[in-house]
């Protein structure tokens, strides 16, 4: 599965998530902070295993 934060601090930011061979779904974020938690929460992702 790809995981993206898109986004920024005027607007929120979207966990995008894109299963491989499903649609994409996105949830929003008021804060960067709190998408990068979801992503561990739903996926156990780290915030050491994002790249840039």
């Amino acid at each position: 599965m790809k995981l993206e934060i898109q986004g920024d601090r005027k607007s929120g930011y979207n966990l995008v998530k894109s299963p491989e061979g499903f649609f994409t779904a996105d949830s929003w974020h008021e804060t960067r902070q709190a998408a990068l938690e979801t992503a561990h929460e739903l996926f156990g992702v780290d915030v050491k295993d994002w790249t840039e």
